[in-house]
């Protein structure tokens, strides 16, 4: 007497596999300036890699708010440059937002944007961890903001230009935050410089 035994086997029809990614690198968008409750200007974009260092594409991004109370797509699908983005508005609070992007097996990476409402009286540089940050305050004391948070930098100097609408500064060189722009770039290298009502000398 023989036996016959029948094997079901699968055609390969199933969805395949989503690419992994082994490493994300911040492309652009972080550290932008806005107005609480605000899109930034310009979108948050990562990258993703596989092991060999090339894009990986159709892996899922996914993005989420960790300080600030602001809206981001929940997820993005890279594309064939292993890029994804999304649109960022800030949460009403001033001060540092950040945003959490992860993919796959990748180490997380963090965005931030600092979300100010304009100039005020005074500002300050401090030192409350290992690095010096600018602070603005109103004239009473009160409602304080931080307006820089480098890691590895100090942010000394800080000076009103005349119409109170940019605050010059010290990080290795000098930089300016334009408070009607909302923007910061740095101008020049290191050297005394001092405002005149038609801009930096």
């Amino acid at each position: 007497m023989s036996a016959v035994f029948i094997m079901a086997c699968g055609d390969g029809s199933g969805p395949p596999d989503e690419p992994v990614a082994a490493t994300l690198r911040l492309v652009s968008g972080d550290d932008q300036l806005q107005i609480p409750g605000v899109a930034l200007a310009d979108p948050i974009i990562v990258q993703a890699f596989d092991e060999g260092g090339d894009p990986v594409s159709g892996a899922t991004v996914v993005w989420s708010v960790q300080a600030g109370e602001g809206t981001v797509a929940q997820s993005a699908t890279t594309d064939n440059s292993g890029l994804a983005s999304t649109a960022w508005t800030l949460g009403p609070e001033e001060g540092i937002q950040r945003v959490l992007v992860s993919c796959g097996s990748a180490t997380s990476q963090f965005f931030q944007a600092r979300a100010v409402e304009g100039p005020r009286d005074i500002a300050f540089s401090a030192n409350p961890g290992l690095r010096c940050d600018l602070y603005q305050m109103g004239s009473d004391g009160g409602n304080t903001v931080k307006l820089t948070e480098t890691s590895y930098q100090n942010e000394t100097f800080p000076e009103w230009s005349p119409d109170g609408m940019k605050l010059a500064f010290v990080r290795g060189g000098v930089s300016v935050i334009d408070f009607e722009a909302m923007s910061e770039v740095q101008i020049i290298q290191y050297e005394d410089v001092f405002w005149e009502w038609g801009g930096l000398s």
